[in-house]
């Protein structure tokens, strides 16, 4: 007998010499009054047994709730009227097995919370981000807004730059499978909004996103979701949109409760999430002005790691101009300024859509004169340096490698040089040669460590 666990479920196996007889699918778990329930597909490949036609070997499916003896017994005897003895073999004690299925994911759901010395905790100085300031990796981000303003269109556009790696608004992204799971339209919507998006970014075949499109509330279908992500290796999620997909509460009930729930659900998925929101109708008279949080509770608000507003901002121009506000930043720094400016425009000839970030000008300067600019001001670390350049939002995104190109370049070039704690500072001028390019010099340098602090 093995155990497995798939998502928010398990998968418990009988097998024999290598090939398995049975398979028990459990999920929808739930706490009751009582204990714990669950939903429980049975299949087999046992000689006698009773399947369905054309089902992998359905046997059956029924709700267990574990802690009840007679609940217990009861499934037992229905798995020995369904999956009879084979013809001059022993009779199974279906009680035994059910025992052993019961206590098995019993000891698993029961494991005690571990107490954990955190001096010896790898400490995370700066938070991994699939998207620089955008996106934290394995937290929730939210990206609320007015309806019409293009929050989904964003979302089709982000999806494909990640699930590709290609740089979103200049800045670079951490491949990962993406899944776009919808509640608010239909799947031939979808697609052909991360078609046009894959196009807006320079790709000639759509981004190879996976979907999902659900009726019921997240409580409801986390069990699908959870299994999907563990299947498909997804890493960043989608979640379009949060009003359509949050539990109604009751009569009497505390609001904050369904959000709780909700995100509390999110983070067992242990990937990063985006989720799109609304605003509500008095805030939405606001313009842009904005609003101070997303539609409902303020739970949301308070729940999510990030945060951004989502503003028409549009005057007389070509396209539709978007302010992108930062509103919110529990693990990490927020873009510099507090926001960004875009513009988003979809070509009904090439069906493209592109997203573009508005900047004042733009400057034909080399990363490698900026490094110098940057430390002329005095020495610095290449986390202060990152820190310097991409704070300059004239300028795309600059990472580490790029960073540590430019500099290599200039250490070659005796245009700068570094101690033994990392920083750099300029060499003097007089001993500059002043023909050198210190983009185009030879890389010949050790590489450093990264970034740790």
């Amino acid at each position: 007998m093995n155990l497995a666990r798939t998502g928010m479920g398990y998968i418990f196996t009988v097998a024999d010499d290598q090939t398995e007889l049975m398979r028990f699918e459990v999920g929808h778990m739930a706490t009751t009054t009582w204990g714990i329930r669950g939903r429980v597909t049975v299949r087999s490949r046992m000689n006698g047994a009773r399947t369905v036609p054309g089902m992998s070997g359905y046997i059956t499916t029924d709700v267990l709730d574990f802690l009840s003896s007679r609940s217990r017994q009861a499934f037992a005897e229905r798995l020995g009227s369904l999956i009879p003895a084979p013809p001059g073999g022993a009779a199974i004690d279906w009680d035994i097995v059910v025992e052993k299925l019961v206590a098995t994911i019993m000891d698993m759901e029961n494991r005690p919370p571990i107490v954990v010395p955190i001096e010896t905790v790898t400490a995370v100085p700066v938070q991994p981000h699939v998207i620089p300031y955008l996106l934290p990796e394995n937290k929730v981000t939210i990206l609320y807004g007015a309806g019409g303003t293009g929050k989904s269109k964003i979302a089709a556009s982000i999806a494909a730059a990640v699930q590709t790696g290609k740089k979103w608004l200049g800045n670079v992204t951490k491949q990962c499978n993406v899944m776009y799971c919808d509640w608010e339209t239909d799947e031939g919507d979808v697609a052909h909004r991360i078609a046009a998006a894959s196009r807006g970014i320079g790709l000639t075949d759509r981004a190879p996103v996976k979907y999902m499109n659900f009726d019921m509330p997240l409580d409801n279908e986390i069990d699908y979701i959870a299994a999907a992500v563990v299947e498909n290796d997804i890493g960043f999620l989608i979640i379009d949109s949060v009003m359509m997909s949050m539990a109604p509460t009751g009569a009497g009930a505390d609001p904050a409760w369904a959000a709780i729930r909700f995100f509390r659900a999110l983070r067992m998925l242990n990937c990063t999430v985006l989720c799109i929101d609304h605003i509500s109708g008095e805030d939405q008279k606001k313009g842009r002005a904005g609003a101070s949080k997303p539609y409902g509770s303020v739970a949301k608000y308070n729940t999510v790691r990030n945060a951004f507003e989502l503003i028409d901002t549009t005057e007389a121009m070509d396209g539709s101009q978007l302010t992108l506000k930062h509103r919110k930043a529990n693990v990490g720094p927020k873009i510099p300024g507090g926001e960004v400016t875009l513009t988003s425009e979809w070509n009904d000839v090439t069906d493209t859509l592109t997203f573009r970030r508005i900047v004042l000008s733009e400057p034909d300067v080399s990363l490698g004169e900026r490094v110098v600019g940057a430390l002329e001001t005095g020495p610095a670390s290449y986390k202060t340096l990152l820190e310097v350049l991409n704070s300059d939002q004239r300028f795309d995104y600059v990472d580490e490698a790029q960073l540590r190109g430019a500099s290599r370049a200039l250490l070659s070039g005796s245009i700068a040089t570094i101690d033994s704690n990392g920083v750099l500072r300029l060499t003097k001028t007089e001993d500059v040669e002043e023909s050198k390019d210190p983009e185009s010099l030879p890389l010949a340098l050790e590489e450093e460590e990264s970034i740790d602090s």
